[in-house]
């Protein structure tokens, strides 16, 4: 899988969904503030030392192979 360009923001606001749900699942550190505080995004990060992955495209893999 290959993304390029700006993505469709409804498709881009799936990913996220999809995404922060399936780290959910796997007991990922979403969304904490005792590190880094607030900031735009905080609610779509993690620690990646709960689900470490090198990049976006390993991150949308995961994903995919969840759904199944």
């Amino acid at each position: 899988m290959e993304l390029r360009g700006p993505m469709d923001g409804d498709l881009a606001r799936q990913w996220e969904t999809d995404i922060l749900r399936m780290l959910r699942k796997k007991n990922a550190e979403v969304g904490t503030t005792e590190i880094a505080g607030k900031f735009t995004g905080f609610s779509e990060s993690w620690m990646k030392e709960s689900f470490p992955v090198n990049s976006l495209k390993e991150l949308m893999e995961i994903v995919r192979a969840e759904e199944g």
